[in-house]
């Protein structure tokens, strides 16, 4: 089977790195849309039909509609007019993407949605997780967090586009390291003093992509890792390099007393 959209806009094909979570999407999919729809403008070529698979999540389908694009959603061979991009390795685009959002989105009809959406937001959250890498002490968490004015929140209750509006109008966060970060990148759109974000890493999953994202968009970062246990020392010696994330998504706690510290350490 074969889509002939020959007559239609040009094709910008994002299915090989196909989104799996909304921080892929803000991060990786849609600078690389909004790089590829300045370049088709500057060169008058028809505007960007961004390719997708057919099951792509309705809020990340929500998110691309909302920027301003069409999409086609499907998992057969597309012929038409397109428009090649060369991101090699993937994760190349890091360095440039908050250029690119800023440069394509600031001013938009998106952006003006999103800061009135969250004139009723809080602005100090606390971001839980349900089902995987959730905190087995989250209720004393939850506790000395409250005492500071932090609201506990589960994103996937609030829809998309709330979603990216507390996130990205934030002032200070605690979160436990997941995509609900990933708004983050669209605070470059708005006037907005240096956000503080404190990152709840499990000991068996780290990575320093909102980190580096924090530092992109001018905000104070520290992180906090979960406490260890037996199993998990055990596997940082003796691991095969396929198993090298056994135990990323299972449930662990964090010490009060060293989150405390990490606050303290971007209050400044």
């Amino acid at each position: 089977n074969e889509l002939d959209v020959s007559d239609k806009s040009t094709i910008v094909d994002l299915r090989a790195h196909n989104p799996e979570n909304l921080a892929h999407a803000i991060t990786n999919h849609l600078p690389i849309a909004l790089a590829s729809k300045v370049f088709l403008n500057e060169i008058n070529e028809r505007k960007p039909l961004l390719i997708f698979p057919s099951k792509l999540p309705k809020y990340i389908k929500q998110l691309f509609v909302s920027t301003g694009f069409e999409l086609l959603l499907t998992d057969v061979a597309v012929r038409g007019r397109t428009c090649e991009f060369n991101v090699d390795p993937w994760i190349a685009i890091r360095g440039i993407r908050h250029t690119l959002i800023k440069d394509g989105l600031s001013n938009s009809e998106f952006a003006r949605v999103v800061l009135n959406k969250g004139h009723s937001l809080p602005k100090k959250i606390f971001i839980a997780r349900r089902g995987t890498r959730c905190l087995s002490n989250e209720n004393e968490v939850e506790k000395f967090l409250s005492a500071k004015g932090y609201k506990k929140v589960y994103l996937e209750d609030y829809d998309i586009l709330e979603q990216i509006a507390m996130v990205s109008l934030a002032d200070s966060i605690v979160s436990i390291h997941g995509a609900a970060l990933g708004p983050l990148l669209l605070r470059v759109l708005f006037d907005l003093q240096p956000i503080k974000i404190v990152e709840l890493f499990s000991p068996g999953h780290m990575t320093n992509v909102f980190r580096m994202v924090c530092q992109q968009t001018g905000g104070k970062w520290a992180g906090v890792r979960g406490k260890l246990w037996p199993d998990i020392i055990n596997q940082a010696y003796f691991c095969l390099p396929k198993n090298i994330r056994k135990y990323s998504l299972v449930e662990f706690s964090v010490c009060l007393l060293s989150l405390d510290k990490a606050m303290a350490s971007i209050k400044s």
